[in-house]
């Protein structure tokens, strides 16, 4: 078996996020709407935020 598995904790949190994940044709309709765009959130500067993920998700391919 290669890699690890992660904690049940860590399996659960992924779980339930990618349960919650929009569908893929919704992922690229944010992709066309919000390329070139400013997102701000409250979320706190030193914690994960999830316009960074919607940021990298809607920049994707601009390498």
């Amino acid at each position: 078996m290669r890699g690890s598995l992660p904690a049940r904790g860590a399996r659960a949190a992924s779980s339930n996020n990618f349960a919650g994940a929009p569908p893929i044709e919704e992922i690229f309709a944010m992709q066309t709407v919000l390329r070139g765009r400013d997102l701000a959130c409250w979320c706190p500067l030193d914690r994960p935020c999830h316009a960074d993920i919607l940021l990298e998700l809607a920049n994707k391919g601009d390498e």
